[in-house]
């Protein structure tokens, strides 16, 4: 439950009474990298080599990812992060989400969102991206998008 207090040292919390779900609750960030990397590189490839984009529009949409993304991430940090639920349950899945980050932020286990969170919220993205882009232009897009992904926390 919440803390409202914070941690500077290394700790890491049980998120979970259940040990499966909480031991799933925390990773290293290099795994995560792992897992996405090649997906990035990936669609920079299909970017050159399929769909024959130039440098520009690349490093355009790319720069546009940025922009949206750092305006998707102030909104939902703003309003949902920051949200203060009164219910049980609403403090419950608010400290989940974000509010262990906030009572614990050295806890390096748990500096970038795991792989079971991330993946889903990262495939709802792409097919948004798909649907407003098409598949040509969102593949660049999304490169950013889906990297950015990995460190909101």
């Amino acid at each position: 439950m919440p803390r409202h207090f914070v941690h500077n040292k290394n700790l890491s919390p049980p998120m979970f009474e259940n040990k499966f779900f909480d031991y799933f609750s925390r990773v290293h960030f290099s795994i995560v990298l792992i897992v996405y990397v090649p997906v990035v590189c990936w669609f920079l490839y299909q970017s050159v080599y399929n769909y024959n984009l130039a440098f520009t529009i690349i490093i355009t949409l790319l720069l546009f990812g940025l922009f949206c993304w750092s305006i998707m991430e102030y909104t939902l940090h703003r309003f949902v992060f920051h949200y203060h639920p009164v219910s049980k349950a609403g403090k419950r899945i608010h400290f989940i989400l974000h509010g262990v980050h906030h009572d614990f932020p050295s806890d390096s286990r748990r500096l970038v969102m795991p792989p079971g969170a991330s993946i889903p919220l990262a495939v709802v993205i792409w097919y948004a991206c798909y649907g407003i882009f098409g598949s040509v232009y969102a593949a660049p897009f999304f490169q950013d998008l889906l990297l950015d992904t990995l460190f909101m926390t």
